[in-house]
Parts: structure tokens; C-alpha cells; sequence
């Protein structure tokens, strides 16, 4: 009879034992499930390989667009200057004739402004380049 109530003590302090371990263990287990789902949240708010792929393929479009602005800003840089000398070509006969309205009296002045208005309305050819 003493020898199994030694056995049952034993087992109980085996028991004991077991308990407390599985105890620390599930304590240890909810810290890590906690830690995880933190990690998991910081990771949902983090970009990803999608959005790098994304965001290279932007600067791929960014980098293109801008070429063909080059080439377009090319291609009419001589043109612009073509119709910035057109402008400064109309100058003098706008000078011209602006001074030559001021000295006329009232009833030439319709004579000269549809002058002006037939020179602005039919421009000379514009030469190819």
C-alpha cells in the first residue's frame, strides 16, 4: 500500500510537471501567434513584388514618354524658329504701316486698315525645309 501511494505521488508529481510545461508552452505559443499576426499586418501594409513590377513598369512608360517628347521638341525646335522669323519678317510693314494710318486723316484710314487686314489675311508661302 505504501509503495502505491509513492507510485501515485509520483505520478502526480509527473502530472504536475506535464501541466506546467504544457501551460508554458501554450503561453509561449499565444506570443508567438500574436507576434505573427503583427508581422502579418505590417507585411499587408509593406508593397510587394506586384507593386515593384508595377512601379518599374511606370518608369519604363515615364522614360518612353519622355523620349518622344525629345524627339517631338526635336522635331518642331525648327519650325518654331521658322515662325518666330515669319514674325519678325511682318514686323517692319506692320511698323510701317501702323505710322503711315497715324499720319492719314479719318477717311483713309479704312483704306489702310483693309491694307493691313489683306496683308494678315493672305500670309506668304511658307518654304519647306
Amino acid at each position: 500500500m505504501y509503495e502505491m501511494v509513492l507510485k501515485m505521488q509520483t505520478v502526480q508529481r509527473h502530472l504536475i510537471k506535464k501541466t506546467e510545461t504544457a501551460i508554458a508552452k501554450e503561453v509561449q505559443l499565444r506570443d508567438l501567434e500574436r507576434t505573427n499576426n503583427e508581422l502579418r499586418k505590417q507585411l499587408l501594409r509593406c508593397p510587394g513584388p506586384d507593386f515593384a513590377e508595377r512601379l518599374n513598369c511606370c518608369r519604363d512608360a515615364v522614360k518612353a514618354k519622355a523620349r518622344q517628347i525629345k524627339v517631338v521638341s526635336f522635331v518642331f525646335s525648327p519650325l518654331l524658329l521658322l515662325k518666330s522669323g515669319m514674325i519678325y519678317r511682318y514686323l517692319p510693314p506692320l511698323k510701317y504701316l501702323h505710322r503711315r494710318l497715324l499720319q492719314t486723316s479719318p477717311q483713309n484710314t479704312l483704306f489702310y486698315l483693309s491694307i493691313i487686314f489683306s496683308h494678315l489675311a493672305t500670309p506668304p508661302p511658307v518654304p519647306l525645309i
